[in-house]
C-alpha cells in the first residue's frame, strides 16, 4: 500500500511538471502533507491559490496544513471561505468544529485565559468528551474523501480560447483611407482565404496595395 502511494505522489508530481497550472495542486498538496512535507506543502497550496481563489477543497487543504503547523486561526479563517463557497460542505464545518472544540479543551485548562482572538461566532450546546472524540473520529475519516468529493479534481487547466480575429471589406477600405496600406495588404490576405469566390478583385486589390507600399518606401 505505501509502493502505491508513493506512486501517486510521482504521478501527480510529473503532471504539476508538465502543466503548473493545473488544479491538480491541492491533491499534490495534501500528499506532501500526508508524507509529512509540510513546508512544501504549504508553498504548493498558496502559489495554487493565487489561481484558483474559488477552489473550495483547496481551501480545505490549506486548512489541514495551517493546523498542522499550529495556525488554528489562519485555517479557521480558510474554512470559512469554504462554507461561502460551499455552504453545505460537511468536511469543513467537521474541521469547524474540531478546532472549536480544541479552543473549547484550552479554555477549560486555563491554557487560554489571556487569548485576545475572536472567538467563532455560533451559539451551540455543551458538549461532553465524547461528543467531542466523536467528532474528531468522524473529521478522520472523513479525511480520504475530502478531495475524491471535489468534481474539479481530475479536469486537466485549459486556457482560454483565442478570440478568432474579424477581417471584413469594410475594415480593409478604412485601413486604406487611412493610409495603412500594409495592415491593408494583411486583411487582404486573409480575406482570399477567407472568400475564395472574390479572389479575383482580392489579387487586383493586392497588387494595387503593393504598388502603394512601394512608392511610400
Amino acid at each position: 500500500m505505501k509502493y502505491s502511494h508513493e506512486l501517486s505522489l510521482e504521478r501527480i508530481r510529473d503532471l504539476m511538471k508538465l502543466n503548473p497550472n493545473s488544479p491538480l495542486f491541492a491533491r499534490y498538496a495534501d500528499l506532501l502533507l500526508q508524507k509529512g512535507l509540510t513546508n512544501e506543502a504549504l508553498i504548493i497550496v498558496e502559489n495554487g491559490l493565487k489561481k484558483y481563489k474559488l477552489y473550495s477543497t483547496a481551501y480545505i487543504v490549506y486548512a489541514k496544513i495551517l493546523l498542522e503547523k499550529g495556525r488554528d486561526e489562519e485555517a479557521l479563517e480558510a474554512l470559512k471561505k469554504v462554507l461561502k463557497l460551499s455552504p453545505s460542505c460537511q468536511a469543513a464545518q467537521m474541521m469547524i468544529d474540531k478546532i472549536t472544540h480544541k479552543d473549547f479543551r484550552k479554555r477549560m485548562k486555563g491554557e487560554d485565559e489571556d487569548s485576545t482572538s475572536e472567538p467563532f461566532i455560533r451559539k451551540r450546546k455543551p458538549v461532553n468528551k465524547n461528543e467531542i472524540e466523536a467528532i474528531i473520529e468522524k473529521f478522520e475519516n472523513a479525511n480520504s474523501l475530502i478531495i475524491k468529493a471535489d468534481p474539479n479534481f481530475d479536469k486537466e487547466y485549459r486556457p482560454p480560447e483565442e478570440t478568432p480575429e474579424i477581417v471584413t471589406e469594410t475594415m480593409y477600405h478604412i485601413l486604406v483611407n487611412q493610409g495603412f496600406y500594409e495592415k491593408a495588404y494583411n486583411v487582404l490576405q486573409k480575406l482570399v482565404l477567407k472568400n475564395p469566390s472574390r479572389r479575383d478583385y482580392y489579387e487586383q486589390q493586392l497588387n494595387w496595395i503593393k504598388q502603394k507600399i512601394n512608392r511610400n518606401e
